[in-house]
């Protein structure tokens, strides 16, 4: 058994080991398992299967508990009685079944914007699960592979609720000094805003609504993470539905998606902005480096581009 390294970011929990290092299937045959939880008379349901059914039990659903993660009782019909850290015990449980069998010692890489109380919460989570927790480190750390001497370093991630930017200071070990995090405008945010648009296209171009019925919206948030990834500059694609008998197609542009990001990201360049000078001046411009979720979203390039002395890594 060798060293099993865990990222919790409720966009995506991934877990990797070995030599070299490999991620691992943790959720249904997955490598990440997304902060998703459901709860039905029958039991509760979390990750992927609780995500592919959230839009259709919304008020016995919640997708908080990671970012909100604490000990007091969540007020949501549906919810009543459990807490952020009863549904995040048992996320991880469901994971670290999948994942015991790999592990001899665990190192798992959490958010930046965690207090010492709630990681104080995860440790006893991981007693609770018997997890052979060697120690935290902050995801921003764990994914700077290379260091970048005499030049100011940062990190830009982002979550389920929140965009998260880390200053990085380089000496004689990496060291995290300053985080500061866009609440409330992280992936479900913008997911959000593009099933709005899509199924607004919908509407202009088919006269179908997929928001009217909970299935045909479970359909469009279940289908548009496939159809994002494929997306491509000026290479318009086509995104179909089913209802009963009819398929309904429309056009999906990258571009639209990308004004979505980059409204975000205009919040994301003030504070990078501001956290500049407090990294040095350097004598090399500064680099950035983004985590792999955070590429691949549509826009998010073209928007760092705005800020010309930046390296993007």
């Amino acid at each position: 058994m060798s060293l099993l390294g865990i990222e919790l970011s409720d966009a995506g929990i991934l877990a990797a080991a070995g030599d070299p290092p490999r991620l691992l299937e943790t959720d249904g045959g997955e490598t990440s398992s997304p902060g998703f939880a459901l709860s039905l008379s029958d039991g509760l349901i979390l990750g992927r299967d609780a995500l592919s059914r959230f839009r259709l039990n919304p008020r016995s659903s919640t997708n908080r508990f990671w970012d909100d993660l604490g000990t007091e009782p969540i007020r949501q019909p549906g919810l009543e009685g459990k807490t952020c850290a009863e549904l995040a015990y048992r996320h991880l449980g469901k994971l670290w079944d999948a994942l015991r069998h790999a592990a001899g010692e665990v190192v798992i890489a959490v958010p930046g914007f965690y207090t010492r109380h709630q990681l104080g919460i995860l440790l006893g989570i991981a007693d609770e699960l018997s997890m052979p927790v060697k120690g935290f480190v902050p995801i921003a750390l764990a994914g700077s592979s290379a260091t970048h001497p005499r030049q100011p370093l940062l990190h830009l991630d982002i979550h389920l609720h929140r965009i998260e930017i880390t200053r990085l200071e380089q000496g004689a070990r990496l060291v995290q000094k300053e985080t500061k995090t866009i609440a409330g405008k992280g992936f479900h945010y913008l997911y959000t805003e593009w099933v709005k648009m899509v199924a607004d296209e919908f509407v202009r171009i088919t006269r179908f609504d997929p928001f009217d019925q909970a299935a045909y919206e479970q359909e469009l948030y279940n289908r548009l993470p496939g159809a994002r990834q494929s997306l491509q500059p000026h290479a318009p694609a086509t995104f179909s539905l089913e209802a009963g008998s009819h398929s309904y197609r429309v056009p999906l542009d990258y571009e639209l998606f990308a004004q979505k990001t980059e409204a975000v990201f205009s919040e994301v360049l003030r504070i990078i902005d501001d956290m500049l000078p407090g990294a040095g001046t350097g004598e090399k411009g500064p680099v950035l480096q983004i985590t792999r979720r955070t590429a691949h979203l549509p826009g998010c390039k073209e928007a760092l581009y705005k800020l010309p002395s930046l390296a993007l890594m």
